[in-house]
This record gives structure tokens, sequence and C-alpha cells, in this order.
């Protein structure tokens, strides 16, 4: 659901999946096995959703989340 909801907004013009996410230590939480070795550059929106999705990568999701405006924003 959380990625079809990336989708959506990158499908509205709303987001790029290209676009860069940067975040630190303190933003990453259980289980984060593709986005803890990215701490240095980031990773882009489209990369976030494939370790979300492939990995079940909780950071990933957790960043994205924040990108639809949180738990509100994904059930609106």
């Amino acid at each position: 659901v959380l990625c079809g909801a990336v989708l959506a907004r990158v499908d509205a013009g709303d987001e790029q999946l290209e676009r860069k996410i940067h975040y630190r230590q303190q933003d990453l939480v259980d289980y984060s096995p593709v986005s803890e070795k990215h701490l240095a550059d980031g990773m882009t929106v489209g990369e976030l959703s494939a370790a979300a999705i492939t990995m079940s990568d909780n950071s990933a999701a957790s960043l994205l989340l924040a990108t639809v405006g949180g738990p509100a924003g994904l059930t609106a």
C-alpha cells in the first residue's frame, strides 16, 4: 500500500523516483539491511521503494511514509 501511494504521487507529478533522500543514523529503525548501508550517500525514492518491497527494510518504509504525509497521508 505504501509503495503504491508513493507511485501514485509520482504519477501525479508530486514526487520523483530519482529524488535523493538523506537520513541519519538516528533515523534508522530495527531491520534496515539496505538503508543502513547508505547513510553517507542517502537513497533515492525508487531505491527506498525497492528496499521496502524486496527486503522489508523498515527504515526505507519509514522514510517513504514521511513522503506521503505519515500515517494520515497514507490513509487519506
